[in-house]
């Protein structure tokens, strides 16, 4: 009797979980202005469920792939990949279900669904109107991200595929905007690369030099070490031509965090050290000096100065003035915006992810929020500190290069939603629990297979 009762649970579930695919697959293909193409959702459908039941990673997989390409595979406001996350959602539910998994979520990942409900109640104190359900949607995808991510990833394989996804959406990234992304050659060194989405080519470049950071310093294959340096003296060439100020700060912080949180420096490190620097020094040098006055403009004090840091010293004095205003509630979620746009004339966020969660949700959210961050961080570090191998240390040298570029970068850019940070806050616990399965889940059981 219970055998069928079970059989009859799976039956109505499958049906659901179909039922969910389908109509999210419909749902986009509407939405992006593709009904043409609804007759294939069936088949695509049929597709994610076979995915589904032999390996969900891969689905994971595909996900870490198109997060940095989502501006890329956005066709009239539908995202490929905010559909792909709600059916990594059914997917991984409906395994869980099947394989009879118990959930297992992290304690960092409590504190930000605690701090994302804290959020979202704080939307209705504050002066914002409308866009609450943007916010929910955002903040639901984004906690999907962070949630699932470890505990799909069970083991080393598993990561490497998902890392090696992402490291090549950002690598499609950057050759994509270099090639199609000139719309003003006015300014640049080189003439291919436009003027237009600077900031996020320029993030995406700092999350690539970050992976080749690790793979060099702790790589085995001394082919990945050979392919590895070039790449980053490009990656330094092209920090200077997009004229990008903020990775000139997050990646030598990411260079001292995986030195310093190394209980024994290796040779290989100091040499990358020397190379990074003398390539450094011979970018000022060389190809500083030969630059556009545009761009050149960018890396002086009194421009960076004067222009605030392109407009961000008054964002932050007001983020600092709307905490000292609530400083235990904060302004309410979309509160920053409201005040921006009626005090310093422009609808803008903080530009500051620490100042804008300290203004919008107070010190109780910022502690909820900052204690997430701090969880996973610790945890991250810890393992990195203790491992004996670089086997075991390129899995989490890399999750923590993209931990430390995050967290250095959140000075100038707020997170609020950002998936690529909730992504690799759900790496870091992946890559921790591997190596140390008990640190972040105390019955965490490692699959080997």
């Amino acid at each position: 009797m219970e055998s069928n009762l079970s059989r009859k649970k799976i039956a109505v579930a499958g049906i659901g979980f179909i039922s969910v695919i389908y109509i999210t697959l419909a749902g986009y293909l509407i939405a992006s202005g593709m009904s043409a193409l609804l007759f294939m959702a069936p088949i695509i459908a049929f597709i994610i469920v076979l995915i589904a039941l032999r390996m969900p990673i891969i689905l994971l997989t595909i996900v870490a792939f198109f997060i940095p390409l989502e501006s890329y595979v956005t066709f009239q406001g539908a995202s490929v990949n905010r559909y792909l996350i709600i059916l990594l959602l059914a997917v991984w539910l409906f395994d869980h279900l099947v394989r009879k998994k118990p959930f297992e979520i992290a304690r960092a990942s409590w504190f930000m669904i605690f701090w994302v409900g804290f959020a979202l109640l704080s939307y209705f104190w504050g002066p914002a109107i409308g866009g609450f359900f943007n916010y929910f949607f955002g903040f639901l995808l984004a906690l999907i991200l962070m949630v699932i991510t470890p505990d799909m990833i069970s083991n080393q394989k598993h990561l490497t595929w998902v890392l090696l996804a992402f490291m090549t959406g950002i690598l499609i990234f950057l050759v994509v905007w270099f090639i199609f992304g000139a719309n003003d050659i006015h300014g640049f060194y080189i003439p291919i690369i436009g003027e237009s989405k600077v900031s996020e080519v320029g993030t995406a470049l700092g999350w690539g030099t970050a992976c080749l950071l690790a793979l060099a310093l702790f790589s085995p294959s001394k082919k990945i070490f050979a392919i590895s340096i070039p790449l980053l003296a490009i990656a330094v060439y092209l920090f200077l031509v997009t004229a990008l100020r903020r990775n000139f700060l997050t990646i030598p912080f990411v260079v001292l965090g995986l030195l310093v949180f190394q209980k024994k420096p290796s040779w290989r490190a100091i040499w990358i050290l020397a190379i990074l620097f003398l390539m450094a020094w011979l970018g000022w040098n060389i190809i500083f000096p030969a630059l556009p006055s545009v761009i050149k403009n960018r890396f002086l004090m009194s421009t960076i100065v004067e222009s605030g840091g392109t407009g961000r010293i008054e964002l932050y004095a007001l983020a600092y003035n709307l905490f000292q205003g609530s400083p235990l509630f904060g302004v309410g979620l979309g509160g920053y915006q409201v005040f921006a746009g009626s005090m310093i004339g422009r609808a803008t966020f903080a530009h500051n992810a620490y100042l804008e969660v300290l203004s919008q949700t107070g010190l109780i959210g910022f502690i909820l929020w900052g204690g997430a961050v701090w969880l996973v961080s610790i945890g991250l570090i810890r393992a990195y500190n203790s491992c004996e191998n670089n086997a075991d240390r390129i899995i989490l040298a890399i999750p923590l290069a993209l931990l430390l570029f995050m967290i250095v970068n959140g000075t100038v850019d707020g997170y609020e939603n950002y998936r690529p940070f909730w992504f690799a806050l759900g790496l870091g616990l992946a890559a921790t629990n591997i190596v140390y399965p008990h640190t972040n889940l105390p019955k965490r059981v490692t699959d080997q297979n």
